[in-house]
Parts: C-alpha cells; sequence; structure tokens
C-alpha cells in the first residue's frame, strides 16, 4: 500500500510518485459523498501503518516524514484548480485536513510529544515535520528548525502558496490540536507557529464562535 512505501522509503530517496496523484484523487473522490465516513478509515490505516505501536527511531522519523508530505500534497491540490470547481475542491481538501489532525491520533500525539523533548532521538525529525504541516497552512518557519533542513523543505517546493484555511476548518483542527496534552506545553516557537495559523487568521465571527 501507498502508506508502506511511505514508511519503507529511505530519506535519501524522492517519496513515492504516486502521492501527490493519490492526494488529488482523493480530494476529487469526495465530492458529493459524506466526506467524513471514507476518510476517516483511510486515515486510520495511515496511523497505523505509519505509527505502530512501540515503534522504533526510524520508523518513527519515517511516520513523521510521510506525515509532513502527506499534508503538503493535501494543501497542493486546491493551487492547480481555477474557476467554479475552486469552492468544491477547496472543501474537500479542508475535509481531509481535517480528518488528518483527527483521525491519526496516535501519529499525531507521539509528533507532538516528541516537539516538546529536545533531547528524543527523532527531535530533529518532528521539528522538520511540524515545519512542513504549520508553514503548508500558512506560518513562517521556526527558528528551532536547522538550517540544512529548512534548506531542503524549500527545495521540495514548500516555498508554495500556504493553504487558506476556512475560519469553521481552523477552530476545527484546533479542537482537535487541543485533545492532545502535549499540545498544551509545546515550547514557544512552535505554539506561534499555531497561533498563526489557526488563531490570528480569525474573522470576527470566528472569533465569536471560538469562544462562545
Amino acid at each position: 500500500s501507498l502508506a508502506t512505501e511511505l514508511s519503507s522509503t529511505p530519506f535519501s530517496d524522492e517519496l513515492p510518485f504516486a502521492l501527490a496523484p493519490f492526494c488529488h484523487w482523493w480530494s476529487q473522490s469526495l465530492a458529493g459523498q459524506n466526506m467524513s465516513v471514507p476518510q476517516s478509515r483511510t486515515w486510520r490505516v495511515f496511523d497505523e501503518v505509519l505509527f505502530p505501536e512501540k515503534a522504533g527511531v526510524s520508523t518513527q522519523a519515517h511516520g513523521f516524514r510521510a506525515l509532513a508530505e502527506i499534508m503538503t500534497g493535501l494543501c497542493g491540490v486546491v493551487g492547480p484548480v481555477a474557476g467554479e470547481n475552486h469552492g468544491e475542491a477547496q472543501t474537500q481538501t479542508e475535509s481531509l485536513i481535517i480528518g488528518l489532525f483527527e483521525h491519526m491520533p496516535r501519529g499525531l500525539g507521539l509528533l507532538l510529544r516528541t516537539l516538546t523533548w529536545q533531547r528524543a532521538q527523532t527531535h530533529i525529525a518532528a521539528v522538520f515535520a511540524h515545519d512542513h504541516i504549520v508553514r503548508a497552512l500558512g506560518a513562517s518557519a521556526s527558528k528551532g528548525m536547522p538550517s540544512s533542513s529548512e534548506a531542503k523543505l524549500t527545495k521540495q517546493g514548500q516555498t508554495q502558496s500556504a493553504f487558506v484555511l476556512s475560519d469553521a476548518a481552523r477552530l476545527s483542527i484546533l479542537a482537535a490540536l487541543q485533545q492532545h496534552v502535549a499540545f498544551g506545553v509545546l515550547p514557544n516557537v512552535f505554539q506561534k507557529q499555531w497561533h498563526q495559523v489557526l488563531s490570528a487568521p480569525l474573522s470576527p465571527s470566528g472569533v465569536h464562535s471560538r469562544f462562545s
């Protein structure tokens, strides 16, 4: 499966070619469906394959990389879409992005916990993955990111326009993140990035919804 290929691809190799077409197909396949049902099953498969119980250091690092690349692939779906189909593509892709946060608790929880522990063997991999995710959604790069990793991220196309989330999507993602204890104790540099992505851009009505 694609999840298995992602989890076993060496860091020096390009990721499977099928990833970008898969993200595009997945987004398009949700048109006219109850979007929460089929995607939740797929996300759970990714979570189980990429982040198995008692995963070793190498497996964790591969999982973080895959998580980041999936997010980048999803955020790139809307870019080429124009005209009357743009709104539908935006809605479908938002649903998938929200699904990643809601239906991959094992991987997301491990990522957040690893970010809080700088001595973790996979901390650099976690920082790299986290920067992919938040920058794809509009945040600036973290100061804690190694320069070599930042250069690699830029080389891989992370300079593309960020995906613009709706208020409803921002609040759904925030609610999913707040289910993890580690999110509340993230280092300030990472907290600021999430503020840039989820809180600062909220409209007045979005702010009201958050605190109502």
